[in-house]
């Protein structure tokens, strides 16, 4: 397993669907900047952080089923307009995210990420930071869970 080959791959799938022109956002790290400390121009922004591994052992004589974890966070200026709801927006940006990662079909589409891992999906969603008009900025976090092939097992 080469956890940065995999992680550069994710990175890469998501930049071509989610950056300007062909998506919603503007910026994109694999560093997280703490809210609000990018030019406003740059927002929608999302950083992959890597969050971790899991191992799940079922039987003493098979190999762990390993998967990665990593975390898209996502930050946005909402609350400016005072008649667009902020979870419009927000609901919209994970959207996004989800599509990019949930490849609809692993034969039809072989993305370099797919070359990688088993499986590639979302686990849930964390709104961190709603936004308001008070509070123009939002986060929310979505962590991602890659299972690597070696590991899977039927059933599991």
């Amino acid at each position: 397993m080469n956890r940065e080959t995999i992680y550069a791959a994710l990175f890469a799938q998501l930049n071509a669907s989610l950056l300007a022109p062909v998506g919603p956002f503007m910026y994109s790290s694999r560093r997280y900047s703490p809210l609000g400390s990018i030019g406003t121009s740059q927002y929608p922004a999302f950083m992959l952080v890597e969050r971790g591994e899991v191992y799940e052992r079922k039987h003493t004589w098979a190999p762990a089923k390993i998967s990665l974890l990593a975390h898209v966070v996502i930050q946005s200026v909402v609350g400016i307009d005072p008649n667009v709801i902020p979870a419009t927006e927000i609901n919209n940006l994970a959207d996004a995210v989800e599509t990019a990662v949930g490849i609809p079909s692993w034969e039809l589409y072989p993305t370099p990420l797919l070359q990688l891992v088993h499986m590639a999906w979302i686990n849930g969603r964390e709104v961190v930071t709603p936004g308001s008009i008070k509070q123009q900025y939002s986060e929310q976090d979505i962590e991602v869970e890659l299972i690597l092939p070696h590991a899977y097992q039927e059933g599991t």
